[in-house]
C-alpha cells in the first residue's frame, strides 16, 4: 500500500494554494481562509519548496499563476472534488442528499413520471436530488445504490422493508376510434370469445408472474380460447402506444392506464376485469433509511 505521508506537502499548503489560485489574489484568499496575507505567502512558499517549483509570478502586489501553477490548480481542484464526493458518500445523508427511486419501465413511464412532475411542483425540496432509474428485472432494481423501489409481486427480502402499494387489476382497453368501428356486441365485450377474436396487442413476459393475454384469459376461466394476437411488443408501454394509435386492444393495468381512460384517450371494453392477486410493493432499503426516504415513501402511498 502506498504511503502518502512523506510524498505530500502539508494539507494546509494545498488548501491555501487552491484558494489563492482561484482568486488570483493572496488578500482575498486570506479573507476566505480567515488567515493573514502573510500566512498565505508562507503556505505558498512551503508548497513551492516541497515540489521545488515556482507556482506564482509576483508583480508587486499582484500575482499570476505560472504554467506549473495552472496545471496544479486544475488537477488539485478536481482532486478536492473527488475527496469531497468520497467523504459525502460515507457520511450521514444531508437533507438534500441524492435519493434514488427505481421501478420497471412501464410504471416509470406511465405512473411515476406524471406523479414526479407534481412532486417537483408541490414539494421541490423533497424532489431535489431525486433520481429515477428503470429496469424490468428485480435483480436490476434491487441494487445497493437504490433507496426506494417499486416492485411487482416481490417476496420478502432481508435488506428491504416492504409495504403494499396497490393490487394489480387488468381489463381490456382500446382507442375511441378503434372502438367506434366495432359492432355493438364487441364494444360491450360481455363474452370472452368475442374479445378473443378482436385484434389483441400483447407483450413479452420478462418475469414468470407477469400477466399477458393468455394468462388473463386463463385467469378469467377460459384457458383454451384461440386468441387473435396481432402484434407482440418487447415492453408494456409500447403496447399502450399501439393501442392509442388504434391498432388493437391492449390489456390495461389499472394504475398505469387510469389517467389515459380518465382523459378519454383509451376506453374500457365492457366491464370485464381480472385481479391478478399480485401486489406492487414499495421496497425501502434498510441501510439507507433517512427522513427523506421516509417522506418520499409516505408521499408515494398518498398518491394511490
Amino acid at each position: 500500500m502506498k504511503s502518502f505521508r512523506h510524498r505530500l506537502p502539508p494539507l494546509n499548503s494545498l488548501l491555501t494554494f487552491e484558494a489563492a489560485a482561484r482568486h488570483a489574489n493572496f488578500t482575498r484568499a486570506a479573507s476566505e481562509l480567515h488567515i493573514t496575507q502573510a500566512a498565505v505567502s508562507r503556505q505558498i512558499a512551503i508548497l513551492e519548496h516541497h515540489i521545488d517549483t515556482k507556482l506564482f509570478h509576483r508583480h508587486g502586489r499582484r500575482v499570476s499563476l505560472t504554467a506549473a501553477g495552472q496545471q496544479l490548480s486544475q488537477r488539485l481542484a478536481t482532486s478536492f472534488d473527488f475527496m469531497i464526493d468520497a467523504l459525502e458518500s460515507v457520511s450521514r445523508p444531508s437533507p438534500n442528499a441524492r435519493l434514488t427511486l427505481a421501478a420497471n419501465s412501464a410504471i416509470s413511464h406511465l405512473w411515476l413520471g406524471p406523479m414526479l412532475n407534481r412532486l417537483r411542483a408541490t414539494q421541490p425540496t423533497l424532489a431535489s436530488g431525486l433520481r429515477l432509474i428503470t429496469a424490468d428485472h428485480h435483480r436490476d432494481i434491487l441494487t445497493e445504490d437504490v433507496d426506494l423501489a417499486i416492485c411487482y409481486d416481490m417476496a420478502p427480502h432481508p435488506d428491504w422493508q416492504l409495504t403494499p402499494l396497490f393490487t394489480e387489476t387488468l381489463y381490456p382497453v382500446a382507442s375511441p376510434d378503434f372502438i367506434a368501428e366495432l359492432p355493438q356486441g364487441a364494444r360491450d365485450c360481455r363474452e370472452l370469445p368475442l374479445l378473443a377474436a378482436l385484434p389483441l396487442l400483447d407483450y413479452e413476459r420478462l418475469e414468470p408472474n407477469w400477466i399477458n393475454w393468455p394468462r388473463w384469459f386463463s385467469g378469467m376461466g377460459k384457458p383454451g380460447l384461440t386468441l387473435n394476437v396481432q402484434r407482440q411488443f418487447t415492453s408494456y408501454h409500447l403496447v399502450l402506444d399501439a393501442a392509442l394509435a388504434g391498432q388493437g386492444v391492449a390489456l390495461g393495468s389499472h394504475q398505469q392506464v387510469s389517467a389515459l381512460v380518465a382523459r378519454g384517450q383509451l376506453v374500457r371494453l365492457g366491464t370485464l376485469e381480472y385481479s391478478s392477486g399480485c401486489d406492487y410493493w414499495l421496497a425501502a432499503r434498510l441501510e439507507s433509511q433517512n427522513p427523506r426516504q421516509a417522506a418520499l415513501a409516505s408521499w408515494l402511498h398518498e398518491q394511490v
